[in-house]
């Protein structure tokens, strides 16, 4: 059985900063589970766009946003989709790791890459 996974940018209007900002984090889904991801990045609320879940194009700098949270998903897509097509089971552990530029190489995770070699 093959499972469904996506992610999407979302707002947390529970988390606004002190200067009106609120920060935006990668919704992560891989079949029923869910978690929420933090992107470093926050935007003020009247320059995003609720209905398509991404930032206005109306300055210089949302649209570098915009572009910068689409390659963070694009390469996360990728990487799913490589897991996939390998035959490697697709769990929202691995797939929250992706973002965890700090992970660090397990012996689990060596042989597993000396596995697929």
């Amino acid at each position: 059985m093959r499972l469904t996974y996506s992610i999407k940018p979302v707002l947390r209007s529970d988390k606004i900063k002190e200067d009106g900002q609120t920060p935006i984090y990668l919704s992560v889904r891989v079949g029923p589970t869910a978690t929420r991801i933090p992107t470093g990045k926050s935007i003020l609320a009247k320059d995003w766009n609720k209905a398509e879940a991404c930032p206005k194009n109306n300055s210089k700098l949302n649209q570098l946003l915009a572009t910068y949270l689409r390659k963070k998903m694009s390469d996360w897509e990728t990487f799913m989709q490589s897991e996939e097509n390998l035959g490697k089971t697709v769990s929202l552990t691995k797939a929250t790791a992706f973002f965890n530029e700090n992970a660090k190489l397990t012996f689990f995770m060596f042989w597993e890459q000396q596995q697929n070699l």
